[in-house]
């Protein structure tokens, strides 16, 4: 079992480093977890190519309900906010970060398992809340 954040997630449908290393850390034999926040957070990332004409809107919104269908498939378990927000906020007060991150972050101490980012400046900080945090490889 694993939380993986959206900086992961996103890599599965943007052709960037580290995409390889996501696409196999998604389909591998390990459960997946999220925070419901993810589903907001992959299609911003997505979305956001469009500005940076990287990709068509056409291709944006394909790639977005691919990423919805596979939720559908129950492939990463969405966790409600809810269940994170108390955590998340002692999390981000204590830490100085976004709650968006805290989110993934609380979900992994609450489980007591492992959280995996391709955001490097998200690792550095969450490493010190959450020792079981790691850096997808291939990022930096």
């Amino acid at each position: 079992m694993i939380v993986i954040d959206a900086s992961v997630a996103a890599k599965a449908y943007i052709a960037e480093p580290g995409s390889d290393q996501a696409i196999e850390t998604l389909t591998g034999p390990r459960k997946l977890f999220a925070p419901e926040i993810l589903r907001t957070e992959v299609a911003l990332a997505i979305c956001a190519r469009v500005s940076l004409n990287e990709l068509t809107a056409a291709e944006a919104l394909e790639r977005v309900e691919h990423f919805e269908r596979q939720l559908d498939e129950d492939w990463i378990h969405l966790v409600p906010t809810r269940e994170l927000l108390a955590l998340a906020c002692r999390l981000a007060t204590t830490l100085l970060l976004p709650v968006p991150g805290c989110l993934y972050l609380a979900l992994a101490q609450a489980r007591e398992i492992p959280l995996i980012t391709a955001d490097r400046t998200f690792f550095d900080q969450a490493k010190t809340a959450h020792s079981l945090t790691e850096s997808l490889a291939g990022c930096s």
